[in-house]
């Protein structure tokens, strides 16, 4: 039944509700997710890096709220709806812009944004109106992550991916206030 929201329950809820992706997909690696919106669609995490922006369905795609779908049911879902397809919440922006799905896959996944439950937030404004704005500053704190993160890629080593976590949670820290679009929806 693509396309069709199916009866939700509480363990359609749990298949596809991940709060912290970061550490879901880095560390547990699900295997057993499904798209909710299709009810069909395997998802896969992908350990190797995708070098276009064309993703394939059962690549995951996560939302503010912390639900996973495959990233085409999702985007197709977007395109006739302005809310979640598990708990309604709303994802726009205060300035009108839809808030896009963002893939999980092994070259985004450090760079992926709080999820709501997990303390993030969404800003009033998508990145393309705070730059109209001026309310976007340089961004460059992020040399020791990217050489831990370089080095994590290179040696396969989990003890990098700690020392990544640390820098990204340090960037997040400085950058939270300032940077509006910055590892947020």
């Amino acid at each position: 039944m693509p396309h069709q929201v199916a009866r939700f329950d509480q363990e359609s809820h749990a298949r596809c509700f991940i709060p912290c992706p970061r550490l879901t997909f880095l560390i547990h690696k699900p295997d057993n997710l499904v798209c909710q919106i299709c009810q069909e669609t395997r998802l896969t995490f992908a350990s190797h890096r995708n070098t276009t922006t064309e993703w394939a369905d059962n690549t995951p795609a996560i939302l503010p709220c912390g639900h996973v779908f495959g990233f085409r049911c999702l985007e197709r879902w977007l395109q006739i709806s302005n809310t979640c397809a598990i708990c309604r919440l709303a994802i726009r922006y205060e300035c009108g812009h839809r808030i896009p799905p963002v893939a999980i896959t092994a070259g985004t996944v450090l760079f992926l944004p709080r999820t709501i439950p997990y303390g993030g937030t969404i800003p009033s404004k998508c990145t393309q109106c705070s730059i109209t704005t001026g309310n976007l500053a340089p961004v460059d704190l992020v040399e020791g992550w990217a050489r831990a993160r370089r080095l994590y890629v290179e040696t396969g080593e989990k003890e990098w991916i700690d020392v990544c976590i640390i820098h990204l949670n340090r960037i997040e820290a400085a950058l939270r206030d300032r940077l509006p679009g910055c590892f947020s929806w």
